[in-house]
């Protein structure tokens, strides 16, 4: 994120909250054409993303757990099965999670309430 054509973290997070957002079960399918994200370049944007979503998930839960992760995924390609039995969490609703703190870290206006 934030080297060469791919948005940093802030850049991500402001387009993400403009409505673009690839769902990561979406990518490389069908599905992925679905989905419109009128951005300059929609693959470094997608990979952007996607870096967010994981810097997330280790904030949440820690180095140690996404290790743990990254490492059952070499042998069970299941990612849904695999995410909720080292994280007790739907990747569903991780993504949600994900997506609500994105909006909720917009910068706020002078006199805006929190949210």
């Amino acid at each position: 994120m934030g080297t060469s054509i791919y948005p940093g973290k802030e850049e991500t997070y402001a387009l993400i909250r403009q409505g673009n957002f690839m769902p990561p079960d979406y990518y490389k399918t069908k599905m992925e054409e679905k989905i419109r994200i009128p951005v300059d370049n929609k693959i470094s944007f997608m990979y952007s993303e996607f870096g967010c979503i994981v810097d997330y998930l280790i904030k949440t839960y820690g180095r140690d757990k996404f290790l743990e992760y990254m490492k059952r995924l070499t042998t069970d390609s299941h990612n849904e099965e695999v995410f909720k039995n080292v994280y007790s969490e739907d990747f569903d609703n991780f993504i949600g999670n994900f997506k609500k703190h994105v909006k909720d870290s917009g910068t706020q206006m002078k006199g805006e309430p929190n949210r």
